[in-house]
């Protein structure tokens, strides 16, 4: 267990995630760091072991601090600035609460933001209408979340662990909310531990409609800006649906997730362009779609290439999106070869002096 454990949950007015990888993870934060030290001063105690900060659009703005001995809790609620309220000059704070916990019960919720935290993967989406969670682990890395969609995925429980632990100091029943969240917590940071490994990129998927409002799943991926490699690819896919018999309009169904380790892999390997092309940039457009024309273009410029595939379903597989991402590494190699490295002809000098010296 580490000296000293520092957890901090930030929400804002954010979004509503498809992406169950990243609810299964944690995203790291490097750039929030000012921002969520602009409200602790205000919303968590000063001797604290950790704290939680919720800042919702539309609602009170609530701080949740541990102590620095893991035995108690404080909460601290203020009104948000959004809201206008006629006698806002006499407002009063709403005052703090503090309740007695089990120093042990205390370490566990610590304990689980660090394992957390600590599997946090560059994993990014983000939507209309929800909250943003940061947490902040012992060594002061933070990790991050939307408010998940799928409540039964690791960050969605989590959530749900910080929004009942509020309730409960509020409503007094602390005890209760120990009784139902202990054997929870638990399995829930072995959880964490035993989560599969993310792709070391961001990634995206969210549902979207064709023109002709057919349903299709939208996958985007990009590298972290402080890579050397960078690169952003887009994928299309048909999904499956069920269709209304009254007004007909389709309902789509997202069971079949081979297309997602399809797409990831593929990112993966992008940084063959980096190693055998000497390629900076990369940006990828894959097109599934049955009715159109099979290809597989490639445009260069510079260090930069472009790549946009369309294909049907049915050769939508890692083995020929790596083939024909080859081939266009071959021909991009080819086509901006330099004259020293190409074949050259004899020079002119050459033939003069086999005309003059007769050796040939």
């Amino acid at each position: 267990m580490a000296t000293l454990y520092k957890i901090l949950i930030l929400c804002g007015g954010f979004a509503l995630s498809t992406n169950l990888w990243a609810q299964s993870h944690l995203d790291p934060v490097n750039d929030s760091r000012e921002f969520l030290d602009q409200y602790s001063y205000s919303l968590l105690t000063q001797e604290r072991k950790c704290g939680i900060v919720v800042l919702p659009s539309f609602s009170n703005r609530y701080g949740i601090s541990l102590s620095t001995n893991c035995d108690s809790l404080t909460l601290i609620e203020k009104r948000p600035h959004a809201v206008a309220h006629p006698d806002s000059v006499n407002i009063k704070e709403i005052p703090a609460v503090k309740v007695a916990i089990d120093s042990v019960f205390g370490k566990s919720l610590a304990e689980i933001i660090d394992v957390a935290v600590e599997k946090a993967m560059p994993t990014f989406s983000a939507g209309p209408d929800g909250v943003m969670y940061y947490f902040i682990a012992s060594n002061d890395s933070i990790g991050a979340t939307w408010s998940p969609s799928d409540e039964s995925s690791n960050c969605g429980v989590l959530v749900n662990i910080v929004e009942a632990l509020k309730d409960a100091i509020q409503t007094g029943e602390l005890q209760n909310f120990i009784d139902d969240w202990w054997c929870s917590i638990d399995k829930l940071r072995l959880s964490f531990q035993n989560a599969p490994a993310l792709p070391p990129f961001y990634f995206n998927k969210e549902s979207g409609n064709t023109d002709n409002n057919q349903p299709t799943v939208e996958y985007s991926a990009s590298s972290p800006l402080t890579d050397d490699f960078q690169f952003n690819a887009f994928m299309s896919c048909p999904a499956d649906y069920i269709e209304d018999t009254l007004s007909g309009d389709p309902t789509p169904i997202y069971m079949d997730n081979a297309a997602d380790s399809i797409f990831i892999d593929f990112c993966k390997a992008l940084v063959k362009w980096r190693e055998q092309a000497s390629v900076s940039y990369v940006t990828v457009v894959i097109t599934v779609n049955d009715d159109e024309k099979e290809s597989y273009d490639v445009k260069s410029s510079g260090k930069s290439v472009y790549l946009n595939f369309t294909l049907p379903y049915d050769n939508l597989t890692i083995d020929n999106l790596l083939e024909q991402n080859n081939n266009c590494i071959f021909r991009c190699t080819l086509e901006n070869m330099m004259p020293n490295d190409a074949v050259r002809p004899a020079p002119v000098h050459s033939a003069k002096t086999n005309e003059k010296g007769g050796k040939r």
